[in-house]
């Protein structure tokens, strides 16, 4: 019988190493959920917007694709080479 009890409670053991990883991997993967969640709404507001707001569509498309207007000059300045001073 102690051979018996023993095998049980090493059994028993390893399914609670088993059963706290699962844990583990539950809270990490509703932590995921929940960020993927705000990552659409915030998406999903973004496409309103474009749908919606000429200006935000104009500051879009200026900042990632450089657009500008026809009678624009647009003035480009180098930076320094780091540790120069002007």
């Amino acid at each position: 019988m102690a051979k018996d009890e023993s095998s049980i409670n090493v059994a028993m053991a390893a399914l609670e190493v088993a059963m706290g990883a699962l844990r583990a991997e539950r809270q990490r993967l509703g932590e995921q959920a929940v960020a993927l969640l705000q990552q659409n709404a915030g998406l999903r507001e973004q496409i309103q917007q474009l749908k919606t707001d000429d200006r935000f569509l104009e500051a879009l498309a200026r900042r990632e694709l450089g657009m500008t207007r026809p009678d624009e000059v647009v003035y480009r300045f180098r930076r320094p080479p780091r540790g120069m001073t002007p």
